[in-house]
């Protein structure tokens, strides 16, 4: 307990000094990025929940870093980026991805923005995400920088770059 207490103090500083967009933000400018407060841009579920049901078929299965599409569409399959199901993104291995999401059937992500997020940071360390997802198509970019990414071949299975012929 006194472990989690400590944490829990030091949660409160940090929060004070940590910029709320710390890869948007050179490091001399976060003194006064952690004073300003920029209200979150509002996340607009019904446009992006509109998207999803015009791009994405009923047994498509979207793969998604957020919690909030999965509650929203109950009559559509997620999996979730960080579930063991899609462990095989982070392996490092760029041949197992078209494979992986073969498997699962996946035909669209829905990720925050890859460019300017600590998430996005991190996603982009992976060869799916650096590489093949960019050359997926933006079906719909909501106001708060998350996409819906829309394989490609609509009309086959899902594939990859690397996906191996039949």
């Amino acid at each position: 307990t006194a472990a989690a207490t400590g944490l829990c103090l030091l949660s409160v500083p940090t929060a004070l000094i940590w910029p709320s967009a710390p890869a948007e933000v050179p490091l001399r400018y976060w003194p006064a990025a952690a004073v300003e407060r920029r209200a979150p841009a509002p996340y607009d579920v019904d446009q992006m929940e509109a998207a999803v049901r015009a791009n994405v078929a009923p047994e498509g299965v979207i793969l998604t870093d957020g919690a909030v599409m999965p509650v929203r569409i109950r009559d559509r399959r997620f999996v979730l980026v960080w579930s063991p199901q899609a462990l095989f993104l982070f392996d490092g291995d760029p041949s197992n991805d078209a494979e992986g999401l073969r498997r699962l059937g996946v035909r669209a992500v829905i990720c925050s923005e890859l460019k300017n997020t600590l998430n996005g940071a991190f996603l982009r360390q992976f060869p799916f995400f650096s590489g093949e997802l960019p050359r997926w198509r933006q079906a719909y970019v909501s106001r708060a920088g998350d996409v819906l990414w829309i394989a490609p071949n609509p009309s086959d299975e899902p594939v990859g770059s690397s996906a191996r012929p039949r």
